[in-house]
C-alpha cells in the first residue's frame, strides 16, 4: 500500500480527528455518516469493508464534505439527506433538519391514536407547516389504515415533502395543500389529529440561535412573533374548527413556552385540559389538548 492510499478505517479515523477539531458534536457519529454517504453504502455494508483500500473518489468527497462543514454548513444539507423516526428523509434549505425532539411527538401521537383508535383505525391527520413531510410521514408509517393532509407556505418545501412522500412508498396516502396554516383547507373537512412543530423562536432568540442554524436553516421556518408562540395561538384557534369531537390536538412548543401555550389553547375553551411532556433530553417539548 503506498503512502498515498488509504483503507475505509483509515480514512474513518482521520475524517473523525478533523471534525473533532472543528468542535463537532458527536463528531466519531458523524466520521461514520460521512464516510457512509461518500461510499454510498448502508452502515453494515461500511462495516464489513473497513479494512479495504478506498478509492481515490471516496477520500476525495470526503475531504469535500468536512470542508463544507469548516464553514458551519450541517451535514445533512451537504448530503441532502438525513434519518428521522428509523426513515431516510431528502433535505434541502428550503427545510428545518428534522430533530430527535419532534421524534417524541411522532411517538406520543402515535401511543394516543393506539389508545383512542387502535392501530388499524382509517385515522385522518393533518400536519400544519409540513416542511420536509417527516411528522406526517413517520405517521403514516406506523398507522398503515391512515391518510393524512399535509399544509406548507413553502412551494420549495412541499417540493421536499412530496419527493420523500414518494421515496417512502406513502405518495398516495398523503395530500399536500400550499398555504398559510389551515386557512388552504376546505371548510367540511374534519381530522382525527392536527399536529404541528410551527416556528417557536422569538425575534429575539433568533439572534442567539447557534449559527449552524441561523445561517443556514430557513428563517421563515424558525421565527415566529410574539415571544415565540404566535403559531400556536393561531393553529389552536383554526384547528378547534376543524377536528372531530375527541380529536387531539399535538404541537411541539420551545422551551419554557408550554404554559403560555397550554394557555392558548385553554382561551379557545374547545378542548379538554392540555397534558405536556417532556423530550429526550428532559424537555418540556410537547403540549397536547382533546377536543370536546
Amino acid at each position: 500500500m503506498s503512502r498515498f492510499e488509504r483503507t475505509y478505517a483509515q480514512l474513518l479515523k482521520q475524517a473523525s480527528s478533523k471534525l473533532e477539531r472543528l468542535g463537532v458534536p458527536n463528531f466519531e457519529q458523524e466520521a461514520w455518516w460521512v464516510l457512509s454517504f461518500a461510499a454510498d453504502w448502508e452502515n453494515a455494508r461500511l462495516a464489513a469493508e473497513l479494512p479495504r483500500l478506498a478509492p481515490a473518489s471516496a477520500g476525495k468527497k470526503v475531504e469535500e464534505i468536512i470542508l463544507q462543514r469548516r464553514g458551519g454548513r450541517p451535514l445533512a444539507y451537504i448530503t441532502g439527506e438525513t434519518e428521522f423516526y428509523g426513515l431516510k428523509f431528502k433535505i434541502s434549505p428550503a427545510v428545518l433538519i428534522p430533530r430527535p425532539e419532534t421524534e417524541v411527538l411522532v411517538e406520543k401521537c402515535v401511543q394516543s391514536l393506539f389508545e383512542k383508535k387502535g392501530k388499524d383505525y382509517p385515522v385522518s391527520i393533518l400536519d400544519v407547516g409540513t416542511g420536509s413531510g417527516c411528522i406526517a410521514l413517520a405517521l403514516l408509517s406506523r398507522l398503515p389504515q391512515a391518510r393524512a393532509v399535509a399544509t406548507d407556505i413553502s412551494k420549495e418545501a412541499l417540493w421536499v415533502a412530496k419527493k420523500n412522500a414518494r421515496s417512502l412508498g406513502l405518495e398516495k396516502r398523503i395530500q399536500f395543500v400550499r398555504g398559510n396554516l389551515l386557512r388552504p383547507l376546505k371548510a367540511p373537512e374534519r381530522f382525527d389529529l392536527i399536529v404541528s412543530n410551527p416556528p417557536y423562536v422569538s425575534p429575539d432568540e433568533f439572534s442567539n440561535l447557534a449559527s449552524s442554524v441561523r445561517n443556514f436553516e430557513p428563517r421563515l421556518a424558525l421565527e415566529s412573533p410574539n415571544g415565540g408562540t404566535w403559531f400556536h395561538a393561531q393553529i389552536a384557534t383554526q384547528a378547534a374548527r376543524a377536528l372531530k369531537s375527541g380529536g387531539l390536538l399535538a404541537l411541539e412548543v420551545g422551551e419554557n413556552q408550554a404554559g403560555e401555550v397550554s394557555e392558548w389553547i385553554r382561551k379557545t375553551d374547545s378542548y379538554q385540559e392540555p397534558t405536556a411532556f417532556i423530550d429526550l433530553f428532559g424537555v418540556v417539548r410537547i403540549v397536547m389538548a382533546e377536543k370536546k
